[in-house]
């Protein structure tokens, strides 16, 4: 059995999208002859917790775990003894000037601790990790390393143990970093290009790169000049176990209900929806008490305040943030699944997580991405749904009342394409992942 050094922030109990890559591809690397050794965080209240995520862990998995120190206890240390030292020029100002020489003090801080985030809020975590980690790995023994982003500061881990021992590393980018279809950045600004040379050094030393879309890969190969042959495309997916349960779990005929799972933020709004369900109630055409539209999983409490204002048919329930199996046995359930992805053009070349679960449901799946989005491709092939523009309310309300008629009249028009559901199961997911750490091993033996 070969071992792998597997860098992973998000871990169970954190619970999310970003948690499940990881959860399920150290579910299956054993049966690809592959035993991971799991490095993570220690207590974080930055995620949501998910305890029935620890079911999923095999049962003689090695985890390491080291605590994530805040910048601002650093900081505090720091602050303390220079006050100390400033006693003397504090006391001989005059009050006005105390203000100021404070004013300049606390600003000093504020860079500090910017400084201190870079790559991100997770630095001190790496620090911790590479300042023990020898205390409980022997590196002679790990034949490989495997770092999944976010944080980034999981692949600044991998980078130094690279260095140190020279073992093949694999970086895994689940986001763009630099190139975040979701961010608004500043290309000019000085931290911009201090993580972009952060990501370039990252990407150079890396034996391979994964992402999860082909638009991602193509994206590293325009911008930083990266090999084709040095990246490798591996999706989100489904773990069927997580459905087997559910299997025979009938849909709700009491209500139509649509579904949406995961985070409200950002473009990732559903006001088009709710505005085309509203004129859809207003003119007769769906029936107020026949239907429910739910939320789960995290929002802002603006995003929170405009929604209830589309609830004038009292139809919206927010359910907030629930355990996976709970999600999917909600999601399984429902009627029609909506996918919030953006407006944004940018955002064409995202997939969200959560869309893999909702294929494997065998709901109708109503999506708003941009056109030409890989979502929208995505449905197409596999025949699970439509993706319409933000903006397109009325192409929007024609597809929820064509779906309400069928669920009224006990119809499903949707034939669903098996072969390429089947093709974003985490098993052959992780099969994948194998045959890329195998490919760098043989690698290495022919080198």
């Amino acid at each position: 059995m070969k071992k792998v050094l597997f860098i992973a922030y998000h871990y169970p109990p954190v619970g999310g999208a970003g948690t499940q890559r990881s959860l399920k591809f150290t579910k299956y690397l054993k049966k690809f002859n592959w035993d991971p050794v799991v490095v993570t965080v220690e207590h974080t209240s930055s995620y949501m917790n998910d305890i029935t995520l620890n079911d999923d862990i095999p049962k003689d998995l090695k985890i390491i775990r080291f605590e994530n120190t805040k910048p601002e206890s650093y900081l505090e240390n720091i602050s303390n003894e220079i006050s100390k030292d400033f006693d003397l020029v504090i006391d001989a100002l005059e009050e006005e000037g105390k203000r100021y020489f404070k004013d300049l003090f606390k600003n000093s801080l504020i860079k500090m601790k910017a400084s201190l985030n870079i790559p991100d809020t997770q630095t001190f975590w790496a620090i911790n990790t590479l300042k023990d980690i020898e205390k409980y790995i022997d590196f002679d023994n790990i034949d490989l390393i495997y770092s999944t982003l976010s944080p980034l500061s999981s692949h600044l881990i991998a980078r130094k143990l690279k260095k140190k021992y020279n073992i093949p590393w694999v970086t895994d980018f689940r986001d763009e970093w630099t190139n975040n279809p979701y961010d608004n950045v500043n290309k000019n600004n000085i931290i911009f290009k201090i993580q972009e040379n952060l990501e370039r050094c990252v990407l150079d030393k890396s034996d391979k790169i994964i992402t999860i879309s082909t638009e991602a890969k193509n994206n590293y190969i325009k911008n930083f000049g990266i090999e084709e042959s040095k990246i490798k495309v591996i999706t989100n997916g489904y773990d069927e176990d997580d459905f087997k349960k559910f299997n025979s779990s009938p849909k709700n005929k009491e209500k139509f209900t649509i579904v949406y799972n995961g985070t409200l933020y950002l473009q990732r709004l559903p006001y088009t929806v709710l505005e085309a369900m509203n004129e859809l109630i207003d003119k007769g055409l769906i029936d107020k008490d026949k239907v429910w539209i739910k939320f789960i999983g995290t929002c802002t409490q603006d995003i929170y305040n405009n929604i209830f204002k589309y609830n004038k048919h009292k139809i919206i329930k927010y359910l907030g943030y629930l355990h996976h199996s709970k999600s999917v046995e909600y999601i399984v359930s429902s009627n029609l699944l909506l996918l919030l992805v953006g407006i944004n053009p940018k955002v064409k070349s995202v997939y969200t997580g959560k869309v893999f679960e909702y294929l494997r449901c065998k709901s109708p799946i109503l999506s708003i991405s941009p056109k030409g989005s890989l979502v929208e491709k995505l449905l197409d092939e596999t025949s699970c749904g439509k993706n319409f523009e933000y903006s397109d309310v009325e192409g929007i309300k024609k597809f929820i009342y064509e779906q309400y008629k069928n669920w009224e009249n006990s119809k499903n028009t949707i034939v669903y394409n098996e072969k390429e559901i089947r093709k974003y199961d985490r098993k052959y997911l992780t099969q994948e992942l194998s045959k890329t750490f195998d490919e760098l091993l043989q690698l290495k033996v022919d080198n």
